[in-house]
């Protein structure tokens, strides 16, 4: 059995999924991990070359185990991640968009660290690749790997990452039939669940030192909504609330919403966001009061900087 099954829900971008699957060639044969890592991929019912393109590859690379998935029709993001997830049998998953790409030497550091630790997780670092191929290096902080023991404090400084879910390796087991329980909380940002569910029960290691390239302007089959989707991110928290109480969750939430606070448009006014994110949120004990203050210290900051009208 290998011990890494790389994820990857795709939606009519054949150009850079063949790209994708030649890096990961790469990477597989420079390291010789034929037999630790093997690729499923779920179409979403894509209208372009899609099928014929991972059925080239997988006959040119008859040593690479490769899976194709094809929906019968266009299923949503959420779905088709839930899909391709069910599909696995390894015990570790890697998420990879379509259109991202893994550094060099990134699935021998998690090859390496599994057997070395068993970790529950491991979280890369992200650059952003640039419609004119420039890239440009995010998530600078001033380590290259850290050790992070689970519980809620680890959910609360980095759940927060796997908003990208690319390169995001965490246990497979009984991950999809944890998520599957809370039906009323499935979401586009099923991958922020994932790794805030590996936090909080297991230890594990984020390594801003391997940078995924991700992919900016490329289309996208899903569109924000008038507060950046925070209502779909929330969902992502929502199953916690047993385990942790509502405080801790409307913590999570809160952090959630400061630490992406692109995603509100400030222009249409303070009280306005306010007002949206409360209706569009279930409102756990604390949040109300924590979002207030927050948005305000933001708006200011903002009001003073003259970046607002």
């Amino acid at each position: 059995m290998t011990l890494i099954d790389i994820l990857i829900p795709t939606y009519n971008r054949c150009v850079p999924l063949r790209e994708n699957l030649h890096l990961l060639n790469r990477q597989i044969g420079q390291n010789n991990l034929a037999d630790q890592v093997s690729i499923i991929i779920s179409d979403n019912a894509s209208p372009d070359n899609t099928w014929e393109t991972v059925a080239d590859f997988a006959k040119q690379h008859p040593d690479i185990k490769i899976i194709y998935h094809r929906q019968p029709a266009n299923k949503g993001l959420e779905q088709n991640a839930v899909d391709v997830l069910l599909q696995a049998r390894s015990p570790y998953v890697m998420f990879l968009g379509d259109d991202d790409f893994l550094p060099e030497g990134y699935l021998a550091y998690c090859i390496k660290k599994i057997n070395a630790a068993t970790p529950g997780f491991i979280v890369p670092g992200l650059a952003n690749l640039q419609a004119d191929g420039k890239v440009v290096a995010g998530r600078l902080e001033k380590f290259d790997e850290l050790a992070l023991t689970h519980g809620f404090d680890t959910m609360y400084r980095y759940s927060h990452l796997g908003h990208q879910m690319s390169g995001i390796l965490v246990r497979r087991e009984e991950l999809a039939d944890d998520y599957l329980k809370h039906e009323q909380n499935r979401t586009p940002y099923l991958f922020i669940y994932f790794l805030a569910h590996s936090m909080l029960n297991h230890n594990g290691y984020y390594v801003p030192q391997f940078k995924v390239k991700v992919s900016m302007g490329n289309a996208k089959d899903w569109s924000y909504n008038q507060i950046g989707l925070l209502d779909a991110v929330y969902k992502a928290y929502y199953p916690f609330i047993e385990p942790l109480g509502e405080k801790k969750v409307a913590q999570l939430m809160l952090r959630f919403t400061i630490m992406h606070a692109y995603r509100i448009d400030f222009g249409k006014g303070l009280l306005h966001n306010y007002r949206t994110i409360v209706r569009a949120s279930r409102n756990p004990a604390g949040f109300r009061s924590g979002l207030w203050w927050l948005l305000t210290k933001e708006y200011l900051r903002l009001r003073f900087k003259g970046e607002l009208n």
